[in-house]
């Protein structure tokens, strides 16, 4: 794994001698490309709101999908701000989560419109998703 996330072509070299002084040698190198991708879901604990005072609870799974270990990772929500992961570096295969909470303002219930946010991750290895939760008002 560690070959992999360094990015770095491994080069491989044989060399023969013999008593005889004759010697020979040969390089092979492989080159190691690794894809840093991430996924993230976005769910909320409920489909609708009809009051002013309930808490919706968002839960946002992130995903390294990729082979590459992913550092850094960080969830942004458009509404609630950073959002605290378990864990912030994901080997590949590996998940984390994190939850967040919002109370609804007797504005949402006026304006009678859809609570929509988004939510984004990003990596220091540049790996990028976002997701959208929507709760009917």
């Amino acid at each position: 794994q560690s070959d992999i996330d360094a990015g770095l072509d491994i080069v491989n070299v044989a060399s023969v001698s013999s008593e005889e002084e004759a010697t020979d040698s040969a390089t092979e190198t492989v080159e190691v490309n690794g894809a840093a991708l991430v996924d993230i879901t976005k769910v909320a604990d409920v489909a609708q709101v009809t009051e002013a005072g309930q808490v919706i609870t968002y839960t946002y799974t992130v995903t390294n999908t990729g082979d590459v270990t992913l550092t850094g990772l960080a969830v942004n929500d458009d509404k609630l701000g950073a959002i605290t992961l378990a864990a912030t570096t994901l080997a590949p295969g590996a998940s984390t989560s994190g939850t967040a909470t919002y109370t609804v303002l007797q504005s949402d219930i006026d304006a009678g419109l859809d609570i929509v946010n988004v939510a984004s991750v990003s990596s220091e290895e540049e790996a990028t998703d976002s997701a959208t939760e929507t709760v009917a008002v």
